[in-house]
C-alpha cells in the first residue's frame, strides 16, 4: 500500500510541475518573439517599397501612402508590445491564481476519482495468490491449438499427395469443423463426396457442413443433397431432421412438425437424438398452439417403422445436432498417420468436444460421443464421468 501512495504522489508532482512550467514559459517568451517577427516583416515591406519606387513601378505619392500605412502598423504593434511587457512586469495575479488552481485541483480530482473507482482499503494481492492456474490453462490451450493446427496442415498435405483417400478427406473435414474452419471443411467434404457420390452418409456430412457454414440455415444446395440422401436411405436421421428444420425456417411449421414426428417414428427407441427432436417438436408446437400429443406419424413413416437399435458414433446414426467429435471412422483414417501425430490429433478433437459440451451441457448425444471417445482412448475415469452426465440427462 505504501508503494502505491508513493507512486501516486510522484506522478502527481510530475504532472503539476509540467503544467506550471508550460504556463510560465508561455507567459515569458511568446510576446517578445512575436514582436520581433512582425517588425522584421514590416521592415522588409519598407525595403520593397523603396525598390519599387527606384524601378519606377510606383509613384512617389503611392510610395509615401504605402510607407505611412506600414509605419502605422509598426507603431501599433510597438504599443501592443509595451502593453504586454507592462502586464508581464506587473504582479502575476492571473497566472498566480491559475498556478494555485492547478496545484490544488489536479491532486484533488485525481484522489476523488480513485476513491470512487478504486479500492484503497484493499491490500496488494500477493503474486502467489493470483489465479496462476487459469493463466497456465489458457497458455496450455493456446499451445495445444498451435500443435493441432500443425497436425491439420500435415494431414491436408498428405491428402493432396493421396487425393483418393475417402476416409482421409472425411477426417480432414470433421477436423476443420472442430476448429471452426467451416469453408475448409466444406471443401474437404466435397472431395469426399466426389469419391463416394452414392454414399448417403458422406453426402449427409457435406450437407451438414453446408448448414453450419450458412449460420445453421438449410440452404437450397443442402436441401437438394438431403433429399437425395433420403431417397437412398429413408431412415436417415440427419436428413429427416434438417429437412424438417428447413421447413421450420421457411415458416412451414406444420410441415416441420410432421417431419420431426415421422423422424421419431422411424428412429430406434434408444436413439440418442430423440430428446433433441422432441424439444424441437415442443417449441414448434407451442408457436402454432398445437398439442404435441395430437401429432401422428404419416402412413409412410408407420410402414417404414423404427430401425435397428442405434449404434452411437457412426456417420449414419449420429444425432443431427450433436457436437462434432471423433467417430470410429475418424480414428480409422487417423491410423494412416504416425503414432504420435495420430494420438495428438485424436486427443485434440476429443478435448474440443469436451470444451463444447461444457458450453452446451444438455447435449445428450454429445456426451455419448465423448464417453465413447474416452473409452477408445483408454481414459476410463473420464469415460465414467461422461457416462454419469449421460445418466443425469436421461
Amino acid at each position: 500500500m505504501t508503494t502505491l501512495w508513493t507512486s501516486v504522489a510522484i506522478v502527481t508532482a510530475v504532472v503539476v510541475s509540467s503544467l506550471l512550467w508550460a504556463l510560465y514559459r508561455r507567459r515569458s517568451g511568446e510576446p517578445a518573439e512575436r514582436l520581433n517577427y512582425d517588425i522584421a516583416v514590416y521592415k522588409d515591406q519598407l525595403s520593397e517599397l523603396d525598390r519599387d519606387l527606384a524601378r519606377g513601378l510606383i509613384s512617389e505619392t503611392e510610395a509615401q501612402s504605402a510607407r505611412g500605412e506600414v509605419e502605422r502598423r509598426i507603431l501599433a504593434i510597438a504599443d501592443s508590445a509595451e502593453s504586454s511587457k507592462a502586464a508581464a512586469s506587473a504582479p502575476r495575479g492571473a497566472n498566480a491564481i491559475a498556478a494555485v488552481i492547478v496545484t490544488m485541483a489536479v491532486p484533488a480530482l485525481s484522489f476523488a476519482l480513485y476513491a470512487h473507482l478504486g479500492s484503497p482499503e484493499y491490500p496488494n494481492t500477493p503474486y502467489a495468490a493470483r489465479d496462476i492456474a487459469a493463466e497456465q490453462a489458457r497458455q496450455q490451450r493456446l499451445k495445444e491449438a498451435g500443435e493441432m493446427a500443425g497436425l491439420i496442415e500435415k494431414l491436408a498435405q498428405r491428402m493432396e499427395e493421396n487425393p483418393n483417400n475417402l476416409q482421409g478427406w472425411l477426417l480432414l473435414g470433421r477436423t476443420y469443423l472442430t476448429m471452426e474452419r467451416e469453408e475448409d471443411a466444406v471443401a474437404a467434404l466435397r472431395r469426399a463426396a466426389d469419391l463416394a457420390p452414392e454414399d448417403p452418409a458422406v453426402a449427409t456430412e457435406l450437407a451438414e457442413a453446408l448448414v453450419i457454414t450458412n449460420d445453421n440455415r438449410v440452404g437450397a444446395e443442402a436441401r437438394t443433397i438431403l433429399n437425395g440422401v433420403l431417397s437412398r436411405d429413408a431412415r436417415s436421421p440427419r436428413a429427416r431432421y434438417y429437412l424438417a428444420l428447413a421447413d421450420a425456417q421457411a415458416g412451414k411449421l406444420k410441415d416441420a412438425l410432421q417431419g420431426w414426428t415421422d423422424l421419431l417414428a422411424v428412429s430406434p427407441h434408444d436413439a440418442p437424438w430423440r430428446a433433441t427432436v422432441g424439444e424441437s417438436i415442443r417449441r414448434a408446437a407451442q408457436d402454432i398452439k398445437v398439442d404435441p400429443a395430437t401429432l401422428k406419424p404419416s402412413l409412410a413413416a408407420k410402414l417404414l417403422g423404427p430401425g435397428k437399435p442405434s449404434k452411437p458414433n457412426t456417420a449414419t446414426t449420429s444425432a443431427p445436432p450433436s457436437s462434432p467429435g471423433p467417430s470410429r471412422e475418424d480414428m480409422k483414417a487417423a491410423s494412416q498417420m504416425s503414432a504420435g501425430d495420430r494420438t495428438e490429433m485424436i486427443k485434440g478433437m476429443v478435448q474440443r468436444l469436451a470444451d463444447r459440451l461444457e458450453e452446451k451441457p444438455n447435449d445428450l448425444a454429445g456426451w455419448k460421443r465423448l464417453a465413447q471417445a474416452y473409452r477408445v482412448l483408454g481414459e476410463t475415469k473420464k469415460a465414467k464421468e461422461a457416462e454419469a452426465r449421460i445418466r443425469a440427462l436421461q
